[in-house]
């Protein structure tokens, strides 16, 4: 009888054993799945960003329509706010993207209408967006938490405003 115990206690002890076997293999590929989960979406928005800013400029670039500044228009070579011009049916646009209150954001209004930053649609969570233009090359520079992100582009329609 005891060695019929002791077979049973030796098989419920095996069996305990390899259960947390597994539940150890199976928390340690939660984990590790977890942390490639948010590398890479870390990484979807932080392409998905600067590939939707490549695709902003270039449908923007060639006709003059690209400048940056600050929000309230004001062009310079360095800027937080990147405008496109449109010509739509006679009337002139904008496009205003840039970051406000931690998001990116696209505001697309008549030239010269009165906007507020608060007004823009928003794209994604992003804390900064520093621009640069050098004669025809563009530099934009997103910053997602805390990484920063670069992206350089050669404008076809040549020099910057002064």
């Amino acid at each position: 009888m005891r060695r019929r115990n002791a077979d049973v206690l030796g098989v419920l002890l095996s069996f305990t054993l390899l259960a947390m076997c597994l539940l150890a293999v199976l928390l340690g590929g939660v984990r590790i799945y977890r942390g490639l989960a948010e590398r890479g979406q870390e990484s979807f928005q932080r392409r998905t960003a600067m590939e939707f800013l490549e695709t902003r400029l270039r449908q923007a670039d060639g006709a003059g329509g690209v400048w940056l500044g600050a929000f309230d228009g004001t062009e310079s070579r360095e800027g937080d706010t990147l405008f496109l011009r449109e010509i739509l049916e006679g009337e002139e646009y904008l496009t205003r993207v840039y970051c406000w209150d931690g998001q990116l954001r696209e505001l697309f209004t008549p030239a010269g209408s009165d906007c507020r930053p608060e007004d823009g649609e928003v794209l994604l969570p992003a804390e900064a967006l520093r621009l640069s233009r050098d004669g025809a090359l563009l530099t934009a520079s997103l910053t997602e938490d805390g990484r920063e992100t670069e992206l350089r582009f050669l404008l076809r329609d040549g020099e910057a405003p002064a």
